[in-house]
């Protein structure tokens, strides 16, 4: 993708720093800002190529800003968001950023409960299949440090605050575990974390896997509609899921001749 000319980066911890740190490394000049002071933050220095904003939060930080990438703490109400999307400038949340440049696969994980868990059991199988993986996420390392990695696949743990400012995150799988109410001082309603949840979903095309928790009702409510294969798990035996009497499928990723990954029931 051809990446904008000048990003202004809100929220500087560990997510900032990284989106930050990538596009600076690729020319792009980044305007980082954050509302808290250095001290705070424990920054003493701004890396090369990073205007370093610290203490402000106003829409003077707009100035010749092409996109906004905001980090998952700041709220999407946070003013300088709300200025941005009045004056047209794209907001893209840092896993919307990092899969437009990654050049593999995506294995993404969402729900409420059990998204570490079952994101570090996928990458730890994916790596023991000798495949080299990325892994992480909202569970530790940002999905852009991957681009430094060059993996043959990412696994990432997303939450529903990375998922609030997303347009074409693609998973090769996405995977919902549950839902249950969480979460409500930042999102106003349990509705409204379920339709976060559930853009997971939205880009994926029917060639692509939504792999879903059928036991939970909410969960299958939030995937009313996707267009993408639905592979469910849950208690009981189903034919095409897994099922916990018997495994009907099973998904396997691998190469296929260098050029691309393909999926396979077995």
């Amino acid at each position: 993708m051809d990446l904008p000319r000048h990003v202004l980066v809100l929220g500087f911890r560990r997510t900032g720093q990284a989106v930050a740190a990538a596009l600076a490394a690729r020319g792009v000049r980044v305007r980082a800002a954050d509302a808290r002071p250095a001290a705070a933050l424990g920054v003493t220095g701004a890396p090369a190529g990073v205007e370093l904003r610290l203490g402000e939060d106003g829409p003077a930080l707009l100035a010749g800003v092409e996109l906004v990438v905001p980090s998952p703490g700041v709220p999407r109400d946070a003013p300088v968001l709300a200025a941005a999307e009045r004056r047209g400038i794209p907001v893209w949340s840092e896993i919307e950023l990092a899969f437009r440049l990654l050049a593999c696969p995506l294995v993404a994980i969402t729900g409420t409960n059990g998204k570490s868990t079952t994101t570090s059991l996928i990458g730890l199988a994916l790596e023991r299949a000798g495949r080299r993986t990325f892994i992480g996420g909202n569970l530790g390392t940002p999905l852009i440090s991957a681009l430094d990695q060059a993996p043959e696949i990412a696994v990432a743990e997303v939450s529903s605050f990375q998922l609030e400012w997303v347009e074409r995150l693609r998973p090769r799988v996405g995977c919902l575990l549950n839902l249950t109410p969480d979460h409500l001082d930042r999102h106003a309603s349990f509705a409204e974390y379920r339709e976060a949840k559930a853009r997971l979903f939205a880009a994926q095309e029917a060639e692509d896997f939504a792999v879903v928790n059928r036991d939970d009702a909410e969960a299958w409510r939030a995937v009313a509609g996707v267009r993408a294969r639905m592979v469910s798990f849950g208690t009981g035996a189903v034919a095409c899921g897994v099922g916990g009497e018997s495994c009907s499928t099973v998904m396997v990723v691998y190469p296929r001749n260098g050029d691309g990954y393909r999926i396979q029931d077995s």
